[in-house]
């Protein structure tokens, strides 16, 4: 049985950790953030040539993370021990910014809103919907998944957006859903934001913007002049 104690594997898995620890991730290539990554759950078998093959075969240490799991456990020795902690890592990223995110931030700019979003999205695989929901001042009293749709569409629910807002209390709310293509709104998007618009309006609530983040970017549809368009 071969095991990590092999001099020559397991020096160099000391090497990247004390390099990694000194220095952090930086200069660091895709490929050895996999080793460092997959010898949590190979802990007996040299890491570096799966992460390689891992590269090759996923393009980027995002097209690992963001890969199909079955598609994963088609490289030699990814079994699902090491699909659950690639799926994971994504997973653990979300929840991370989504709590970096203060609780003081005031919707007043569109691309401080973007940022805001961009986070949520880490790691899904689907369209989903989120709104926020805002107080007077355009403080954010709380963030919530509203919905999770498929690869290409999500069904913008004006009635669910309208019932979480009566509970939370708020004045305002801006949504935002993901594209994975561009951030370029469909007929759908901008059908479902009058919906939204018009269900918050009569009930006494504002909509004031819906956010399409795409990647590490975002449009705002109320800055780029689409709510006027609308004729709400």
């Amino acid at each position: 049985m071969s095991t990590d104690a092999t001099p020559i594997h397991q020096g160099h898995r000391n090497r990247l950790r004390r390099r990694y620890l000194s220095s952090g991730p930086d200069g660091f290539a895709d490929h050895e953030l996999l080793e460092l990554l997959l010898g949590f759950c190979i802990p007996q078998k040299d890491t570096n040539p799966i992460a390689h093959d891992l590269i090759a075969r996923f393009g980027s240490f995002r097209g690992v993370l963001d890969a199909d799991p079955e598609e994963l456990t088609r490289v030699e020795s990814v079994g699902s021990y090491c699909v659950f902690l690639l799926k994971l890592l994504p997973a653990l990223s979300r929840r991370y910014y989504e709590e970096l995110s203060t609780d003081h931030l005031r919707f007043l700019e569109s691309d401080r809103i973007v940022e805001f979003f961009i986070p949520r999205f880490i790691g899904r695989r689907e369209e989903c919907l989120y709104a926020a929901f805002l107080d007077e001042n355009r403080r954010l009293i709380n963030c919530s998944l509203q919905y999770i749709g498929s690869i290409s569409a999500v069904e913008i629910h004006a009635a669910k957006v309208l019932e979480t807002a009566r509970r939370t209390g708020c004045k305002s709310v801006v949504i935002a859903h993901n594209h994975f293509n561009d951030c370029a709104p469909s007929v759908q998007d901008l059908a479902a934001t009058r919906d939204v618009f018009r269900a918050l309006s009569k009930a006494g609530f504002r909509l004031l913007d819906h956010i399409i983040i795409c990647g590490n970017e975002g449009l705002s549809l109320q800055e780029g002049g689409y709510f006027e368009k609308l004729h709400f």
